[in-house]
């Protein structure tokens, strides 16, 4: 692929009428680090201005054109007023009834010249006005002067242009900067080789980093074990606290020495386990209550604690006043 304009088009363009001694000196300057551009200068029609420069013109706009300037405002494009110089033309040829210009633009000292290059490269090529010095000017019946005796003092690239679209860039090299380009290398170079010297010291110490590793996943299995542990006696204590407020609510009253004492079975018990077991020492202490009042049965029955499987536990209870403890809740 290319990454020229096209090299035909150069080669015509620096066809100077003047025998070619320039020819073969532009073709030796052909600079890559320039941003090279085709232009049209003009062409033989009436401008908006209702100026125009004749066909036999173009021989003295091209012996005076080579090496004058092309300018435009900084960072912008405008007007004449505040144009500075971009580049230089280095050839001028006529085509037909326009007037072909070759524009070497200074890519390091000029930044904005990328502005030119995305524009043409989106479809709105800039566009040219030419500074033209002449020393006879005739007007017809309808207005127009035409310029003779006419020298190319440059173009600058504006926003109005006097040919309204007619004096445009027509294209444009596609040359990256060499020195650019070689910069750019050597900083990706120099970025892969850090990249494997880190890599390298890495490799380096590996055995270390594997050794601080397998110490690190130690400590780290030390510290779930150890919240795991914290977690649990938090979650016991929470369950063995909602089970003393639940005999508290009930109106159980026992020592902490018996939650104590029973504290591994509540623990394995379920929620409804515990409830049911509750209820039923409520409703055995409540008729116990309501026999002893009736001298129903003696004062020494006592209420049985539960056992280490959950059930009520009958060793200290009088199977004689049980027995009539059970008869009376019949009747």
């Amino acid at each position: 692929m290319t990454k020229t304009i096209n090299l035909e088009a150069q080669l015509e363009l620096l066809k100077a009428s003047d025998g070619g001694g320039e020819a073969f000196s532009s073709i030796t300057s052909l600079n890559p680090n320039y941003q090279w551009a085709k232009i049209v200068v003009t062409d033989d029609q009436p401008n908006i201005n209702k100026m125009r420069i004749p066909l036999e013109e173009y021989e003295n706009l091209i012996r005076t054109g080579v090496h004058s300037p092309i300018k435009m405002a900084e960072n912008e494009i405008s007007g004449h007023a505040d144009a500075k110089p971009i580049g230089t033309m280095t050839h001028l040829k006529k085509e037909g009834s326009i007037l072909l210009g070759l524009a070497a633009l200074w890519k390091h000292e000029r930044e904005d010249i990328n502005m030119l290059k995305e524009m043409y490269s989106e479809g709105t090529p800039p566009n040219v006005s030419w500074e033209i010095a002449f020393s006879e000017k005739k007007e017809d019946d309808e207005g127009v002067s035409t310029l003779y005796g006419t020298t190319l003092n440059g173009i600058s690239v504006v926003a109005n242009p006097a040919y309204a679209g007619r004096t445009r860039f027509v294209a444009m090299s596609e040359n990256k900067n060499i020195g650019d380009e070689t910069v750019e290398e050597l900083e990706k170079a120099q970025a892969r080789i850090k990249e494997l010297e880190v890599k390298l010291e890495a490799v380096s110490n590996y055995d270390d980093i594997l050794a601080k590793l397998k110490q690190s996943e130690e400590e780290l299995a030390e510290l779930r074990e150890f919240k795991a542990e914290v977690d649990k006696l938090q979650a016991d204590a929470q369950k063995l606290k909602e089970i003393k407020d639940k005999f508290a609510e009930a109106g159980l009253e026992k020592e902490d020495s018996y939650f104590e004492e029973k504290k591994e079975t509540f623990l394995t018990m379920s929620e409804e386990a515990i409830d049911f077991m509750i209820q039923e020492m409520v409703a055995f202490a409540e008729k116990a209550k309501e026999l002893e009042e009736e001298n129903k049965v003696e004062s020494s029955l006592q209420i049985p604690n539960i056992t280490e499987d959950g059930k009520l536990d009958l060793s200290n209870v009088d199977p004689k006043k049980l027995g009539e403890a059970l008869r009376n809740l019949e009747k």
